[in-house]
């Protein structure tokens, strides 16, 4: 018999994230309360550090044994044989049912957390981000609308799936927009939003490059009038 203590045999999870992690600023060290999260030793297998099961030097064995019989008394026998333990059938289903082959679970968490990070470096304004919201609900409704009925689905069942998920997307769309209008009526009355008549802004630039004199000075106006159009977009 091994003289390792079951517990102190296998290796402790890792931080397979690395570099990949964000950084919130309401977390003082994000890397490390993000990594709590995964539950992966060095092999990148699911280990959960407070399952018997898992920590266990005999935990090859116990799966394999497991599969070929699926008898949770076998289970027990390598452990009360081999590493002094007696456990029961609960502690046996729940690290087959939720531990056993579930790396992919852990890693696909890797994988979520990873996409957090490089939203993040995204800069993006809070206009922004409602727009983005806007735009996002705008493609489920198109998706929605394109069900069709099927074997499983009659068309009775489409039309009320259609109903109830319009009525709920809608109600999160007039949030936004009404959103929007506030955060953008609030800028203008700080005067950050600057408000020009759209026919005025027109004949500003208009008579601008009428007047003038050189071709150099007609593409400085041009440019200067694309700049505030890109940047007019943003509060749209």
């Amino acid at each position: 018999m091994s003289e390792n203590k079951p517990e102190d045999s296998m290796s402790p999870p890792v931080n397979l994230i690395q570099e990949e992690m964000i950084s919130f600023s309401t977390i003082n060290d994000a890397n490390d309360v993000l990594a709590q999260i995964i539950n992966l030793n060095a092999d990148g297998i699911m280990h959960e550090p407070t399952c018997i099961i898992c920590k266990s030097p005999y935990r090859d064995e116990i799966e394999a044994k497991w599969i070929e019989t699926k008898k949770h008394s076998d289970i027990k026998k390598i452990l009360k044989e081999k590493a002094y333990l007696n456990v029961s059938d609960d502690v046996i289903d729940n690290h087959i049912n939720f531990h056993y082959s579930k790396g992919i679970r852990e890693l696909q968490k890797i994988e979520y957390i990873s996409k957090l990070k490089r939203m993040s470096t995204v800069e993006l304004t809070t206009l922004d981000r409602i727009k983005l919201g806007c735009s996002a609900i705008e493609e489920r409704l198109a998706g929605i609308n394109s069900i069709v009925p099927d074997n499983i689905t009659s068309a009775i069942d489409v039309e009320e799936i259609k109903s109830s998920a319009v009525t709920k997307l809608m109600s999160t769309y007039t949030s936004l927009l009404k959103l929007k209008a506030t955060i953008v009526g609030e800028m203008h009355d700080t005067g950050e939003l600057i408000v020009v008549p759209a026919q005025d802004f027109i004949t500003i630039f208009n008579n601008a490059i009428i007047d003038a004199k050189t071709d150099g000075e007609r593409e400085v106006i041009k440019k200067l009038l694309g700049n505030l159009t890109e940047l007019s977009k943003k509060t749209q």
